[in-house]
This record gives C-alpha cells, structure tokens and sequence, in this order.
C-alpha cells in the first residue's frame, strides 16, 4: 500500500513539474528552491523528501506558516444554518493567511451530512481532507481499504508531533488503528474525567417538601419518587398533579441510559456496554438485572410514578411540563428544562444497592472519524501539518472561541492569539485577576436574544464538526494560569463565580450544574465501551444483525414497560428471540474486540 502510494504521489509531482505549476512549485508544494534547502543541503527530488519524512514545502521551524509558499487545498467541514460562508468566516480568513494554505471549501449542513455522505464519497465529489464531518468506524475502513483515505500512520509521527503527545498520554492509538494496522481517521480525546452527560436530576425542593432523604439506591429511588406521587411535593396546592419521572421519545436513550447506569451498567442507552460491577463487556439485553430494570420501569409506569406520555410525547411537550414545575426527576440539565427554577435541582449517583458503587456514563473517551486526508490530496503532509495545530491548546481556543483576548481588571485588553493585534469583534474575552489569574469567557458581542450561545460561536467558527479536538476542561486547563487541576479546584472556583454574579446570569446557571456534577458524579464515572474497528466478518455480521436486534428491543422494551408484553409470561420467549437473531454471537464480537490491557 504504502509503495503504491508513493509511486501514485510521485507520478503526480512529475506530471505537475512538467505542467509548470504558478509560482515555480510542483505537484507536492514544495519548490525548487525549497528542495535545495532540505536537511541533506543538495538537490533532491520531492520523491525523495518525502520518503525522508522531510517534505520541503512544510515549515517545520515553527507553528506558523505551514507552508514556505503558498499552497491551494479543497476542505469539507460542516455547518449549521446560522454559519456564515467558510469564505467569510474569521477563523477561516484568519487561518488561511496565517497557514499559507488556501483553503476551496465544501460545507455541507451537519443536518444534512449522514444523508449526504456515502453520496459525496461513491460519487467521487469529496475534497482533498474532510474535517470534523464524521465517518462511523465502518465507513472508515471500507473508504481506507478501498484507497479514498489515506494511510495517515508515518505522517502522523512525521509532522504530527501534538497528536503524538495527545494519543500517547492517552493511549489513543488502539482505538484508531484498524484490523489491518492503518490509520485512517483522526480522532478526538476527552483528556478530563470530570462531568458525565447521563445526569439523574432531582428537584430537591420536592425531596424537601416530602421530607426524603437524598436517594443513593435504586430502593430509596423508588421511595421518594413514590413520595412525591403521594404528596404535594412542588408545593402549588394540587396534590394531584407532579410527575415523578418523565422523559421524551426523542431521547428515549437518555433516559434508558440514566437508570441503566443505576443497574450498574455504563452505557449512553445503547445495548452494548461495559457492566460497572464486574468490568465485563456485556450485551445488556442478554443480562439478568436487565429484566430486573424491565420490572422496576413497569412498575414505575403502571404506579403513574413514570410519565404516562413517555413514549409519544416530543420534546417541547416534555420542556413544558419540566418549565412548569411539574417534574421532579429527568435526564438532563436543569437549566435548560426548567430555566426559571434551576438551582431547585440537584444532580444524583443512585447505585444499584448499598453494597455497590454507582456507575455512571462518561463517553468512549475517544472517537474517530475526526479528520482525513483522502487520495485527491497532492499536499498529505501540509495537510496533517495543519490539523496538527489543533491538537495544541492554543489553536484548539480558536475553533470555539476566536482569538485569545485578555482582559484584565481594569479593561486593559491584551491579545495573545498569533499575530492578533486589534479586536476583531467577534472574540471571546478571557477575565483574569490582578493576579493573572483565570476567572471566566466573556462573550460581549453575545446577544442571547437572539442566537443561543452555541449558534453564535457557529456563525464564526467551525464549530458544528471541528469543535474540539480535545475537550476543553483540558485545553482550558493548559492556556490559563489559575484553572483548577482537580476537581476540589474547580469546584472552588466555579462556586466563587456563582457568588459573584446575578443568580440569572449564564455564568451562574453554567456553574451550577458543573458543581453538583463534581460534587456527586465525578468520582463515579465509567467509561464506556471503546471505540473499537472491526473485521470485515464481524462488521458484515452486525451490518446485517444489530438494527433487527435493536428494533426488535426497543419496540419490546415499550411493550413491557407499558404493560402490552407480560414480563414474568413472556420475557424467556423475549430472549431466545434475542438469541435467534444473534444476540449471542454479536456479544462475543464485542467482548473479542475489546482492546487488551
């Protein structure tokens, strides 16, 4: 592969050479001049810089420019509908004339990405690399093996010396390389271990009202969600109207997820994880407390302790209820469900009796499909070059952010973002101490009348697919004197910014969810199943089996929970059906994949 490879970029650079490329360079970017002055300080073909792992084009004295001379290079990158064009974006003019690259882009809607892609790809109309657009681990080997993305392993070590650091700190590498020893796919790390996504919330107020405890098992779970059925725990007169528990259809798997992990199994809801009591690959279906969980959900349901529309209710139905006051448990944040009201919640680690610890959800920790450079690219090694950049804490700010602005406390700006030197207006303020100390982002181009704050980073920043290449508590951490290093730290200094400010202010609302997350649900967090690649006979396997099981257990799961299905009559034909349609044998798929210690 890799022979070939270099034959098919030779073949190109010479065919460029002869066509007489603008600016006196060939078809790899690199000039004559720029070849003169490689590490043997003699004449040599591009050919040979490169298999030296010395591509003369790419400035490897320092971070910026990329290039030694300009260079042109299609990209495809994702965008929301509030997005300007790339071309008028800051952070892509920004790049481009600090890269040296020229950038031709693609942007496709992230709306419309999954139905567009394996259109994009088999019609041959994608670019030269594809950042942050996202290829699910199959796609990743079936476009690698078939020559569309490029091996990317020696140009990583050659050029990539900030995705090295990252992948080695966190021992990235087993979750990127595929079957066949390539690597195909950048991926993206969460390097702190801090806030879980499945979030037990409980409005604490209704605990108080109805004189319970803080819940830690699933029993004492049941008993105040039973309490707050029986009383009138949100204290408006009507005892009849609370809803213990509620959820929605359009996340369902949140709230499965949320009391899955209270069984012990740490799963974002879907049936693959890993059984936080044992530390076991389970196949959660197959399992014998997930009939225990069936039981507990219908009973929940048939006692009314389970909103009765959970199944067929959306979203904004859900939020209505939540904003009203009339939810005393959900997955989710408060401040978005309940935004009037936020600090009456708190968050919860139910574990699965007194004798356990809980288990709760994290991520995979890494996930691939973040960055490929395909076969149309004359110029793989500026390209990792340039991705590379974002693996640093510096650069990583921009894709979110926009320039590193300082304000210190008396209004002075100072502007540490590369060769920033007036505001562009569209930065985030970083506020610091006298001390220099980090305090907190200040939006004050933000109008939250208007675009949610996520939808106003989108309109200047690729940050639909590009967002963090590593999660920003650790970016954060790196940039900025002052930032917590445990999570004691940052506890500290995130109640010091609650305190500060007004209790409606987003900082507050940001905060606070943080704190009870730190409090209660750090220490508990399990990582889920890893991002693993599979062969081509398991992938074909679960190709053609997992969507008929998940189908299959979703619409059966429904059933017992409402009370359709009998449990106790029909939950053994459940399972040898699960087995029929190989529940079995994709099980030991995973457990065969699960990547050694």
């Amino acid at each position: 592969m890799k022979k070939a490879l270099s034959l098919l970029v030779a073949l190109l650079m010479l065919v460029a050479l002869f066509a007489g490329c603008s600016g006196g360079t060939n078809g790899s970017g690199a000039s004559e001049e720029a070849s003169q002055s490689s590490q043997s300080g003699e004449e040599s073909s591009s050919e040979e810089s490169r298999e030296a792992g010395d591509a003369g084009y790419v400035n490897l004295d320092s971070d910026l420019p990329v290039v030694n001379e300009p260079i042109s290079m299609s990209i495809m990158v994702l965008a929301d509908a509030v997005s300007k064009e790339p071309e008028e974006m800051w952070f892509w003019q920004y790049y481009q004339e600090q890269t040296g690259i020229d950038f031709e882009f693609n942007a496709i809607l992230s709306s419309d990405w999954n139905e567009k892609k394996q259109v994009l790809i088999t019609a041959g109309d994608y670019s030269d690399i594809i950042w942050g657009c996202g290829f699910t681990n199959a796609e990743i080997l079936e476009y690698g093996t078939d020559g569309i993305f490029i091996p990317l392993n020696d140009l990583i070590y050659e050029y990539g010396d900030n995705i090295v650091a990252i992948y080695d700190e966190k021992d990235v590498w087993a979750s990127i390389t595929t079957p066949d020893g390539s690597i195909y796919s950048l991926g993206t790390a969460s390097l702190s271990n801090y806030y879980t996504g499945v979030i037990c919330t409980i409005n604490e107020k209704w605990l108080e009202n109805v004189g319970i405890e803080r819940p830690t098992t699933i029993d004492e779970f049941y008993n105040a969600l039973a309490a707050f059925m029986d009383g009138d725990a949100n204290g408006d007169g009507n005892p009849a109207n609370e809803i213990p528990l509620s959820g929605h259809k359009d996340n369902l798997n949140g709230l499965r997820a949320m009391v899955l992990n209270m069984f012990g199994y740490s799963t974002d809801g879907s049936h693959i994880g890993i059984d936080g009591l044992t530390g076991d690959v389970v196949y959660i279906p197959l399992e014998a407390r997930y009939k225990e969980y069936l039981t507990f959900m219908h009973r929940l349901y048939e006692e009314g302790l389970l909103d009765q529309d959970v199944y067929v209710q959306d979203e904004t139905q859900f939020q209505a209820k939540t904003s009203a006051s009339l939810v005393g448990c959900f997955n989710g944040v408060p401040q978005y469900n309940d935004p009037e009201n936020f600090m009456d919640y708190n968050e919860y680690a139910i574990a699965y009796d007194s004798q356990s610890e809980p288990v709760l959800y994290k991520n995979r920790g890494v996930n691939s499909g973040y960055f490929q450079i395909t076969d149309t690219c004359e110029y793989p090694e500026a390209a990792m070059r340039f991705i590379n950049l974002f693996y640093d804490p510096v650069y990583a700010f921009d894709i979110m952010y926009g320039p590193n602005i300082v304000e210190w406390p008396d209004g002075t700006l100072e502007y540490r973002a590369y060769n920033v030197t007036e505001d562009p207006g569209i930065g985030v303020h970083v506020l610091v101490d006298e001390n220099g100390d980090y305090q907190k982002l200040r939006q004050p181009n933000w109008d939250d009348s208007e675009l949610t704050l996520w939808e106003y980073y989108a309109v200047d920043h690729p940050v639909p697919g590009c967002a963090f290449p590593i999660d920003d508590t650790y970016f954060l951490n790196q940039l900025f004197q002052g930032r917590a290093k445990d999570e004691t730290e940052q506890i500290a200094k995130y109640q010091a910014q609650v305190d500060a400010v007004e209790y409606n202010d987003i900082t507050v609302a940001d905060h606070y969810w943080k704190i009870q997350n730190l409090t209660w649900c750090t220490e508990h967090i399990v990582y889920g199943y890893p991002n693993v690649f599979l062969n081509d006979e398991q992938q074909k396997f679960i190709d053609e089996n997992d969507t008929i099981l998940s189908d299959y257990i979703s619409t059966m799961e429904a059933a017992f929970v409402t009370g359709d299905k009998d449990i106790e009559a029909e939950y053994d034909a459940f399972v040898q059906e699960l087995k029929r349609l190989g529940a079995e044998e994709l099980r030991q798929i995973y457990i065969d994949a699960y990547p050694a210690e």
